[in-house]
């Protein structure tokens, strides 16, 4: 990954190299390096206006790097500034259910004290969407959810190391359709 972002902008669009710092500050969370991370993180400014949704990847990223640092108080504002954040662009694009439903769960994380099992409990319906294979709340690989929520919280849950298990990729004959989206057209 850092001979990727050395080798400069050759091939690729102004996008995709404004995305590399937030998926360095991945791996290095991933690798439980949180200063680095929040180091890369520093060098995201031009995701944050991507109308994509990564500005939410780094949102959560800062969200996932204050609980593991402990730093409760500062994940609590993360959090109150992602609803801001959701709140202001979701009359401009349409946010996904599934960040939605994320955010949802962190904001009742917040409430509970930043309890795990008692968010875990009290959102049972959530987790259990965010694993369905409902189109709008299934995980998409290529989104700006670099780290599958719902097995990132689990781990955290349990104090174990986020280890992911990616889904199986859907056919679109696996993929359900909402008819009553069909009579709107």
């Amino acid at each position: 990954m850092q001979k990727i972002l050395s080798s400069g902008a050759v091939g690729n669009s102004p996008e995709q190299l404004s995305k590399r710092p937030l998926m360095m500050g991945v791996l290095k969370y991933l690798q439980g390096d949180f200063k680095g991370a929040f180091k890369h993180l520093q060098f995201t400014k031009e995701v944050e206006t991507d109308r994509e949704g990564w500005n939410l990847g780094i949102r959560m990223l800062n969200i996932y790097l204050t609980l593991s640092t402990e730093k409760v108080d500062l994940a609590d504002q993360r959090i109150n500034a992602m609803r801001k954040h959701i709140e202001r662009t979701s009359k401009m694009r349409n946010l996904r259910k599934r960040d939605i439903i994320i955010f949802r769960i962190l904001s009742h994380l917040s409430r509970s004290g930043f309890d795990f099992k008692e968010t875990w409990e009290e959102r049972k319906k959530d987790f259990a969407l965010l694993r369905s294979k409902t189109p709008d709340c299934f995980w998409v690989p290529r989104s700006h959810e670099l780290i599958i929520f719902d097995q990132w919280f689990e781990a955290k849950m349990n104090n174990k190391p986020y280890s992911p298990v990616f889904p199986k990729p859907q056919t679109s004959s696996e993929i359900p359709v909402d008819i009553s989206l069909m009579e709107n057209a």
